[in-house]
């Protein structure tokens, strides 16, 4: 028997004071990111290339560790509001450690921003899901508008804080984005404190429905595999054909082309799913299909591509896009709709691990098969197919369990 929940609506107030505050912490920390390894290789640490890089790769891969660890004290010892507020507090402190020039001040300033990233991330996520437990048609809108605010944080913060730290010093550029991290935990500090009514709701956690997150969160797994795979040729696809694009507009246009795609189509869904619901699994049959069509007309483009092919490179890149928009809100919204709320950032952030880990995985398995491209698209069209047909099933079983439950 499925648990009754008054119908209740979300905060407005609180839902944009976490898609301010988003825009903020992810603009501070792709910009700091940007500049570091400048930083470590620079004059005044004097790092070599290849350690700045382990550094970097070391976190990315505590980063996932911290946001499990981030999740279970948000979620059980301070509440996802504190949590956030102290996540945010302590990357803060993080930047303007890195301002220190020594190599003491670049391992705490990590330390910090690691620490306080795993605290920050997966309780911004829940408590944006949590307003949305009763209204979980709208979930998929409200997660495709918060994919677009990190994508756009992300580009603001890359090109803003890099001219800062290219111009003016990249200790400037430390300083701008702890000011930055300050200022997107305010609007979080200006919130009154959860309401009950909201933390204290509770999803019943039946087997079935613990199959269902198991299955959206191997299927995403198995999707960012797919196109990793078609990355890697399509990445020499865009350079073999770079002295080949239209004149009268910057390269950079061009190669950023993929991200300018993304945030169109986002904005287009984010407006559509505002007034329209469908299945997330409906969309993750779609993101396939769009995934296997971009790798299809991939696999027939010759080595050697010319002219010719540069229509076919900008349909791939279209598909890719449209694929990437359409899978980015499913993981959350399946996991906000069918987990425990009291345990929701938790419940989050085991998800997302085998989505980081499979292509990490698969990566370090490339190098050593030695596995030609052609392949490698053919791994990741079966892949995208396999998906495809499980969402069909999953979208059958969820509609029979809502069907038993209310």
């Amino acid at each position: 028997m499925g648990i009754n929940i008054p119908a209740r609506r979300p905060c407005p107030k609180r839902v944009l004071a976490y898609i301010i505050s988003a825009l903020f912490e992810r603009a501070a920390y792709y910009g700091l990111r940007a500049i570091l390894i400048l930083h470590l290789t620079g004059e005044v640490i004097k790092m070599e290339a290849a350690q700045a890089l382990e550094i970097l790769g070391w976190i990315a891969s505590l980063l996932l560790l911290s946001k499990f660890i981030g999740a279970f004290i948000g979620d059980l010892v301070t509440g996802s509001r504190n949590a956030i507020i102290l996540g945010g507090f302590l990357q803060s402190f993080g930047a303007f450690s890195l301002y220190t020039p020594s190599i003491t001040g670049v391992y705490i300033g990590v330390a910090l921003i690691v620490l306080g990233g795993g605290l920050y991330s997966p309780n911004i996520v829940a408590s944006i899901g949590k307003q949305y437990l009763t209204r979980t048609k709208k979930l998929d809108a409200i997660f495709t508008l918060f994919y677009i605010i990190i994508n756009l944080g992300a580009f603001i913060g890359i090109v803003a804080i890099g001219r800062v730290g290219e111009y003016y010093g990249y200790n400037i550029g430390f300083i701008l984005s702890g000011i930055i991290l300050m200022l997107s935990i305010l609007p979080i500090i200006f919130l009154s404190k959860e309401s009950s009514k909201i933390t204290d709701l509770k999803h019943s956690f039946a087997n079935k429905k613990a199959g269902i997150i198991c299955a959206t969160a191997i299927a995403l797994a198995l999707f960012s595999t797919a196109i990793d795979f078609g990355n890697v040729e399509l990445i020499d696809l865009q350079m073999q054909l770079s002295k080949h694009y239209p004149l009268g507009l910057p390269l950079s246009i061009y190669q950023s082309l993929s991200s300018i795609i993304v945030l169109i189509v986002s904005i287009i869904l984010f407006v559509i799913w505002s007034f329209y619901y469908s299945s997330p699994f409906t969309k993750l049959m779609l993101g396939s299909i769009f995934g296997v069509l971009s790798l299809g007309v991939l696999f027939h483009i010759p080595d050697m591509a010319s002219h010719d092919h540069l229509s076919f490179f900008y349909v791939i890149v279209l598909f890719l896009g449209i694929s990437e928009v359409m899978i980015a809100p499913v993981l959350n919204s399946v996991v906000t709709k069918y987990a425990n709320a009291k345990y929701l950032a938790i419940c989050m952030s085991v998800a997302l691990i085998p989505s980081m880990t499979f292509p990490y995985i698969t990566r370090n398995w490339i190098r050593t098969a030695d596995m030609n491209s052609t392949n490698l698209i053919i791994v990741g069209i079966i892949c995208l197919v396999i998906i495809s047909i499980g969402s069909i099933a999953l979208k059958g079983v969820t509609n029979k369990l809502e069907t038993q439950t209310f």
